[in-house]
C-alpha cells in the first residue's frame, strides 16, 4: 500500500515536469506492476488537462493522454493475465 501511494506520487511528479516519453513508460511499468492500477487513466486524464492542444479532440479538448493511458491499461493487464 505504502509502495503504491509512493509510486502515484512519484508518476505525478512525472506527469507535472518529465518528457512525454519517460511518463509513458512508467506508467507502463506500473500497470504491469500493481494489480488493477486505474490511476494511470485518471493521470491521463490529468495530462490532458494540463498539456492538451485547444481545438482538437472532444469538446475542445485533446483526448491523447486520456485514450493512450486506457489502451495501455487495457492490453498490458491482459498480457499480464496471459503471462502469469
Amino acid at each position: 500500500m505504502i509502495q503504491r501511494a509512493l509510486f502515484n506520487v512519484v508518476f505525478l511528479l512525472l506527469v507535472l515536469y518529465a518528457p512525454w516519453w519517460l511518463v509513458l513508460f512508467v506508467a507502463m511499468f506500473g500497470i504491469y506492476y500493481f494489480t488493477s492500477y486505474y490511476e494511470v487513466i485518471g493521470f491521463g486524464i490529468l495530462y490532458d488537462i494540463l498539456y492538451g492542444t485547444i481545438g482538437s479532440g472532444v469538446f475542445g479538448y485533446g483526448i491523447t493522454g486520456f485514450v493512450t493511458s486506457f489502451i495501455l491499461f487495457l492490453s498490458i493487464d491482459r498480457l499480464k493475465r496471459e503471462l502469469r
